[in-house]
């Protein structure tokens, strides 16, 4: 079963000291996964020439020997193996890129900043519906991914109108300003995509009532 849940983080550096760093973050928040799938693939596709470098020359067995002593078991697959089985969470990530880009434009964040907001977008995204949780659906309640992580739903998702004309010298304005201005666009791209839609169709006549006449004639 998968959770859905998005985890997303900020590293200061493409070494693999600062991955590692990443990862123990992660863990002690968390917890250690039982196993880790890393989609190589993905990741260098639209990588330039530099990125493809870096990430390639990680040492990748000092990645999984922190992974193996915390009793984690390491895969590395190719994107080209099996496009298919990550394909949910590329498309998520793919709309999370995109609103990000949108929300922060050209503004300049300081690293500690642009964490909160990746922190308060993944709760957000940690808030989305991913199924019912009652047999009722007129119940009007749904199941989210941080209900399986941390047994309970967030009520941090923002809400409401912000005054675009505040003072935008209080930096933490700004970032929560970052924050609602992502989910007013990611919520516009990404809950139209939950209706499900046939991706063929066929056109056929509507049903009607058939009459079946015989005629005899001498």
């Amino acid at each position: 079963m998968s959770s859905r849940a998005v985890y997303v983080d900020l590293a200061d550096g493409y070494d693999t000291s600062s991955f590692i760093m990443v990862l123990r973050r992660f863990t002690s928040v968390r917890g250690y996964p039982k196993k880790i799938r890393s989609d190589l693939g993905s990741q260098l596709v639209s990588a330039s020439k530099e990125l493809k470098e870096v990430i390639q020359n990680w040492h990748w067995d000092t990645i999984k020997m922190f992974g193996n002593g915390n009793d984690m078991e390491w895969e590395f697959t190719k994107a080209a193996d099996a496009p298919w089985e990550n394909g949910c969470s590329e498309a998520l990530i793919k709309s999370v890129k995109k609103s990000l880009s949108l929300a922060i434009g050209q503004s300049i964040m300081t690293f500690s900043e642009l964490q909160t907001v990746l922190f308060e977008v993944a709760n957000i995204l940690n808030e989305r519906p991913i199924g019912t949780s009652t047999s009722d659906p007129n119940e009007g309640t749904y199941l989210c991914p941080n209900d399986l992580i941390l047994g309970r739903a967030s009520s941090n998702v923002p809400v409401g109108h912000w005054d675009e004309s505040d003072n935008f010298k209080k930096r933490w304005k700004f970032v929560q300003q970052v924050v609602n201005t992502f989910w007013r666009k990611w919520h516009r791209d990404y809950f139209p995509s939950l209706i499900i839609r046939q991706k063929w169709h066929v056109s056929k006549r509507n049903l009607q009532v058939w009459i079946d006449k015989h005629y005899n004639f001498d």
